[in-house]
């Protein structure tokens, strides 16, 4: 579900109250896709790994680190997933940890398609 002011229904990014957010700052924006774009394949990596080590309590320290990068870009949905891995994570229920980390990486592939189209690039 996407916040009052998206374009389409299944947009996960509301650029216009990103930017009110940021003061209109869109150089901060940018820098902060980048470092968003950048760091969620390694965050994801880490989690995969926690997941299959079930490791719950490293698990839940990087849904937490996600939560976060994607409540910087008001991503509700990806939010809400990563809140219950997270929660998952800290019960030590890998079972539907599993099943979240899947709908987690989904959300964030989308996040990210999103993103690069507010920067201008162009994906498949």
């Amino acid at each position: 579900m996407a916040g009052a002011g998206s374009l389409h229904d299944d947009d996960p990014l509301d650029r216009c109250a990103l930017l009110d957010r940021l003061g209109g700052d869109a150089q901060l924006l940018s820098e902060l896709i980048e470092i968003h774009l950048s760091q969620t394949p390694v965050l994801l990596t880490a989690a995969q790994r926690a997941l299959r080590e079930k490791n719950g309590k490293e698990l839940a320290r990087v849904a937490h680190t996600i939560k976060g990068s994607a409540g910087n870009f008001l991503a509700h949905m990806a939010v809400e997933i990563a809140q219950r891995l997270e929660a998952y994570a800290e019960q030590g229920d890998f079972s539907h940890a599993h099943e979240t980390m899947s709908d987690l990486q989904r959300e964030l592939e989308r996040l990210e398609r999103a993103l690069h189209v507010s920067q201008g690039v162009k994906v498949p």
